[in-house]
């Protein structure tokens, strides 16, 4: 990636991690056993998750979304398309959202790929005004309701910044703590706090 070659960059992603273009499985499922890296609890993807692809595919689904006779290919094409840009940093472009937007980060506790140490030592990497102010903000602990015995997750604010972690969710938040991924919607997007 410091050279610039960030297509080459992405090919060796997906032989370590995702393994969608070698065609044989990653390095990651040769070592864990697991073909799911978005839950480090779970071995393989959940069987539900193919039944948005089924429901995209429904007569009366296909005619209400006004698609026509396009079939649903998942993503694979935008993948390919996109290759030459997953791995090129967004980095930069944090000073000035971070200047005109309230932004939200969060991670799920279990996730392989995006794990919440890495969102944090991104985080504190960022050069901007509010940085020191993030730097000294505690993590502090968010329950949904404040009598509960389960802890939600994490949080630390700082300014337009809100860093979250979510107990017992992996990448896919939402599937994995729905209630969880509302409530922080919820209070971040309602600015009623954790």
């Amino acid at each position: 990636m410091q050279t610039g070659d960030y297509l080459k960059a992405f090919h060796l992603w997906d032989a370590l991690v995702n393994g969608d273009q070698t065609g044989f499985p990653p390095y990651f499922t040769n070592i864990t056993g697991s073909s799911n890296y978005f839950n480090i609890l779970r071995s393989d993807s959940p069987p539900e998750f193919v039944y948005y692809g089924q429901y995209l595919e429904l007569a009366e689904t296909r005619k209400n979304i006004h698609v026509g006779n396009i079939t649903y290919g998942g993503g694979d094409k935008v993948e390919k398309m996109i290759e030459d840009d997953v791995m090129r940093s967004m980095k930069p472009l944090f000073p000035t959202l971070l200047a005109n937007y309230k932004v939200l980060i969060y991670s799920g506790q279990l996730d392989v790929i995006i794990g919440a140490t890495l969102s944090e030592a991104f985080l504190k990497s960022l050069e901007w005004d509010g940085r020191d102010k993030y730097l000294a903000a505690q993590k502090q602990v968010w329950k949904i309701n404040p009598k509960d015995v389960e802890v939600a997750g994490f949080v630390r604010e700082a300014g337009p910044l809100t860093q979250a972690i979510v107990r017992g969710a992996g990448h896919l938040v939402p599937y994995d703590q729905p209630d969880r991924g509302f409530d922080l919607l919820d209070r971040w997007i309602t600015g009623r706090g954790y």
